[in-house]
Order: structure tokens, then C-alpha cells, then sequence
């Protein structure tokens, strides 16, 4: 296997988006795919708890499972843009954290809309 320098491998990643498409894809990829993957697995994540515990009223375990299925929404969501940027197709990245901002984006622009809506400021 020949040696490659590092500005090959760079060049080597950056020939994947020979068009336009190929990057809209992949940040549709990374916008819409997360949500449907997040989804299964918090799914099955769901359905692992409540095998164990099963009803169990017990409001710590309840609260208990809501920050580990946060925990580990958080950690895949950091994974799979560590993987896009590191594999090189940096718009799965892009569209992951687009995923991210975009809700906390609309929800500012709410806040900002309803304290002008009425009349005074929020706080």
C-alpha cells in the first residue's frame, strides 16, 4: 500500500462531492435520517426498560431511565458527527447539527415573537 501524505487524503475525501445532489443527499441524510434512526432506537430503548422494570410506579426509576435515554441520545448524536467529518462527508455532519439548532432556532424566534406580541417584555 503506497504512503499518503496528508494533503492526499484530503484531496482523496474532498472527491466524494463531484456534484451538487451528492451534497444535498447526504445533509438530507443527516437531517432527516437521525430522526428516524434516533427514533428505533430510543424505541427499543423503551421497550428494554419497561421489560425490566415493567410498571413499576416508582417515580426515580422513571426519572432515573429519562436521563440515561438523554445521555445516550446525546453521546449517539456527537458520534455520528465525529464519524461523517471523520469519513469525510462532512454535509451528514452539517445536516446532524442542523437537526440540532434549527428547533432551538424556531423556538427563540417564538420567545422573541411573543414578547413583542404582548406588549412588555418577558422578564
Amino acid at each position: 500500500m503506497p504512503k499518503t501524505t496528508p494533503s492526499q487524503e484530503f484531496v482523496e475525501k474532498e472527491d466524494y462531492y463531484t456534484s451538487t445532489g451528492r451534497k444535498v443527499g447526504d445533509f438530507c441524510i443527516g437531517f432527516f435520517g437521525t430522526g428516524i434512526a434516533l427514533q428505533i432506537i430510543s424505541g427499543v430503548f423503551f421497550l428494554f426498560v419497561t421489560f425490566i422494570f415493567g410498571n413499576n410506579p416508582d417515580q426515580s426509576l422513571i426519572y432515573l431511565t429519562l436521563l440515561l435515554s438523554i445521555i445516550i441520545l446525546l453521546a449517539l448524536y456527537i458520534l455520528g458527527i465525529v464519524i461523517a467529518f471523520k469519513k469525510g462527508r462532512r454535509f451528514i455532519g452539517i445536516g446532524i447539527i442542523s437537526t440540532i439548532l434549527v428547533p432551538l432556532l424556531l423556538f427563540g424566534a417564538c420567545i422573541i415573537l411573543f414578547a413583542g406580541l404582548s406588549g412588555g417584555g418577558m422578564f
